[in-house]
């Protein structure tokens, strides 16, 4: 885990639907999961978060409308 957490490490319950994970440097905002994480997640007693809509990518919007 980046600072002042770096003594710890991730753990399943950091992987749910709507947190945030910083990894060398880049935030992966989580929007979704499959179905297995969710069932694990919720057997390990997790409220699993909301699916939220992907963003859009605006490199992938510009390309598509120059092609």
């Amino acid at each position: 885990m980046p600072p002042p957490c770096d003594d710890k490490f991730y753990t399943f319950e950091n992987f749910n639907i709507g947190n945030e994970l910083e990894i060398y440097g880049k935030v992966f905002h989580l929007v979704n999961a499959d179905t297995f994480t969710k069932n694990f997640l919720m057997k390990m007693g997790v409220r699993v978060g909301t699916p939220a809509n992907v963003p859009a990518d605006p490199h992938t919007q510009r390309y598509k409308t120059q092609y």
